[in-house]
């Protein structure tokens, strides 16, 4: 039985990191590397599916302690995919967040006063809009973050804000409640 793949990135006005350049062997052995998230939509025996792809990485003194990794997974992920939009770690459990939550706030620009009061995609309203585009931020905050593929010792949960409060339920964008990585 033959399975045909159709693979479309799923953007939703996101933009890509300057560094999704090839990772050589050099870098493996001098840096963490850690990937940054984006979502693909592939269709498999005629049903189509989103899943999570390494879009662009980031690289680390491998020293660093969690506290800097988590907020430069924060800083990548606000400069490359979402326009400079805050997103603040709040708290880590644990020594600098080992085997514990963290809670990260997205936080508008202090000029938004509602959808429409800034230009588009200056605003986390615009980035969780339309199921596309909901599913898109969804993956690329919660797997950027989770890391599920990394060996290394790292959190077990995230707990994302919006604007300070817990992020609400929503049917397209699944930020609520505690994520755990497995």
């Amino acid at each position: 039985m033959t399975i045909a793949l159709l693979i479309i990135v799923v953007s939703a006005g996101c933009k890509s990191s300057n560094n999704a350049d090839h990772v050589s062997d050099e870098d493996i052995n001098k840096y963490l590397i850690l990937p940054l998230y984006n979502a693909m939509e592939i269709e498999v025996s005629g049903e189509w599916k989103t899943v999570p792809v390494a879009d662009s990485y980031i690289r680390l003194d491998p020293e660093s302690d969690r506290n800097t990794i988590l907020n430069h997974i924060a800083s990548e992920l606000s400069s490359g995919y979402f326009n400079d939009l805050k997103i603040e770690i709040l708290h880590q459990d644990g020594e600098n967040g080992e085997d514990g939550m963290i809670k990260i706030n997205l936080a508008e620009m202090d000029s938004y006063t509602g959808p429409g009061s800034v230009k588009a995609y200056n605003s986390w309203y615009d980035f969780f809009q339309g199921s596309a585009g909901g599913t898109n931020t969804t993956i690329t905050l919660r797997e950027s973050f989770l890391q599920r593929t990394y060996k290394g010792e790292w959190i077990e949960a995230v707990q994302f804000m919006y604007m300070g409060e817990p992020f609400p339920e929503s049917d397209h964008v699944h930020l609520s409640g505690i994520i755990t990585r497995y």
